[in-house]
Formats: C-alpha cells, sequence, structure tokens
C-alpha cells in the first residue's frame, strides 16, 4: 500500500486549510497513493495556536468542508485520513479528532484524541477508545499527538494485531522545541520498533517543527521523510509481507508480556520490588 504523508502549514482558516488539503490530495493522487494521511487538526487549526476560541469556529462550514473532503476521497479513489476538531452533540467541549474515509467517500471511524496536555484539557473533550480498521491486508491503528507518550496505548493496538499506525501530530514552536527536536522523532521511532509496527506519523510544516512528517519501517528504520519547514509529503510503499526475524521475535515477546509473562522463562514477571535502601 502506497502512503502519501502530507505536511503542511495550518492555519485558523478552514477555507485556508481546506484548499492546501485538496491540492495535495490531489499530487498525491497523482504520484499513486492510496492513503493520504494529514496532520493534526488539518482542517480547523489547532487550539490556541491557531484558533483562540473553538466555540467560534463556523459549524456550517465545516460540516461543507468535510463533506468535501469526503467527495475528494471518492473521486480520487483513495483513503483519507486527516485530522480536525469534532463538535459531539451534548459535549460542552469539541474533540479533537482524527477522521478515516474510504474510497467511496464514506467516514468508517473517527478516533478522538485520549491523551491530552494540560492545555488541551481547556480546550477539547479526551476520547475514551481505541479505533482499528482493515484497509487491503493491513489493520491500521489511529492515534494523535501527544498519544505517543504513552507506550501502553500501543501495546494494546499491538495485542490488536494491528501492523500499521496512524499518528496525526502538531508539533511545532513553544519552549519545548530545543528538546523536542530529538524527543519527539526519536519517541516515535521507538513506538514502531518496539512493537514491530509501521508507523505515519504526520506534522505541520511550521517552524520551528520538532520532526518532519515521516513514513517508520516495523524496525525503526525511517523510509521516507518530508522536508522540514516546508509543504511536502513523504511517499512510501508499505508491504505486509516484508518480514524480519529479529522484529518477528521482538513482536512475539511483546504480546507474551503484555499478559506478565517472560516468553524465554515462560514463567511470571516480576511482581515485587526489592528496596535495597
Amino acid at each position: 500500500m502506497k502512503i502519501a504523508n502530507v505536511q503542511f502549514e495550518i492555519t485558523g482558516d478552514i477555507d485556508t486549510n481546506f484548499r492546501r488539503m485538496a491540492r495535495w490530495i490531489a499530487r498525491a493522487a497523482g504520484r499513486g497513493a492510496e492513503l493520504v494521511h494529514f496532520p493534526e487538526t488539518a482542517l480547523t487549526g489547532y487550539y490556541r495556536a491557531h484558533v483562540k476560541d473553538l466555540q467560534r469556529i463556523d459549524r456550517d462550514l465545516l460540516a461543507r468542508r468535510n463533506s468535501e473532503l469526503r467527495a475528494l476521497a471518492s473521486e480520487f479513489g483513495l483513503w483519507l485520513a486527516y485530522g480536525s476538531t469534532f463538535f459531539a452533540e451534548g459535549k460542552l467541549k469539541p474533540f479533537n479528532s482524527l477522521h478515516l474515509v474510504n474510497p467511496d467517500g464514506e467516514e468508517v471511524c473517527r478516533y478522538d484524541k485520549i491523551f491530552l496536555t494540560d492545555t488541551d484539557a481547556y480546550a477539547y473533550t479526551p476520547g475514551n477508545r481505541l479505533v482499528t480498521v482493515r484497509i487491503k491486508e493491513f489493520k491500521i491503528g489511529l492515534t494523535i499527538c501527544f498519544d505517543m507518550r504513552f507506550p501502553e496505548l500501543f501495546r494494546r493496538y499491538m495485542k490488536e494485531n494491528v501492523n500499521l499506525l496512524l499518528i496525526s501530530s502538531c508539533q511545532a514552536g513553544g519552549l519545548r522545541a530545543r528538546h523536542m527536536r530529538v524527543v519527539a522523532p526519536s519517541t516515535l521511532i521507538t513506538r514502531a520498533a518496539e512493537n514491530g509496527i509501521y508507523l505515519s506519523a504526520s506534522n505541520t510544516s511550521e517552524a520551528p517543527s520538532w520532526h518532519e512528517a515521516m513514513i517508520i519501517r516495523f524496525n525503526g528504520q525511517i523510509m521516507a521523510k518530508a522536508r522540514r519547514h516546508q509543504p511536502s509529503m513523504a511517499l512510501a510503499t508499505l508491504d505486509s509481507r516484508d518480514f524480519e526475524q529479529f522484529t518477528d521475535l521482538i513482536r512475539v515477546t511483546a504480546r507474551e508480556s503484555i499478559r506478565g509473562i517472560h516468553p524465554l522463562l515462560d514463567t511470571p514477571l516480576a511482581d515485587q520490588l526489592e528496596e535495597i535502601f
């Protein structure tokens, strides 16, 4: 399956973001992409960075642009994953969501960001469910940004035999930029390698971004990168039959360890802590 992982400069204007996304969808389709992956809140912009008050988002305009994105997925015959703000009935605060649309132009699922930063929590409602979907030979799990800091979530997906993870992020700017330019990409590589799972990690092109949009092989090898701080895309073809013996050992060991068993000793892992001091 060929993935186009797109990064562009996100704004707080839905129409501007939509036009940029539409152009990238056409370009990705022209390069043979079967799945186009966009960043966190690509359509609406992200709270505080682009939108100061999410409640002022034009919901009618948002609905129209969502519909037009579905139409583009159908027109080009591809899968489309993109971040947006989602207003659910009965919720005071919206979700920070990742939408997945199929080549028929139907939204097949929506993932709501589970792990919220302290800033996120002022504006968004946390999600409480994992989402998987099958595309060709891949079972795909969806995540968003800060989720990457919590390996337990990725182990849960691995337990469900997910072999490709999409993580949409908007990681740029702020006082943490210097150290996050090391932490963010290394964490993403680790999540792929420690679970033996392909990972497509999107991001904005705004400067300073903490990492480029990238596609990572299940052993931690970076297969493709976008160009840092430039609207661009990473393209890679994933093969579900691709095999590496050592990675397979890691998968087997990890699945057993989820159950609290050390697979080589066939005994429970230590559940007591010996205090030396």
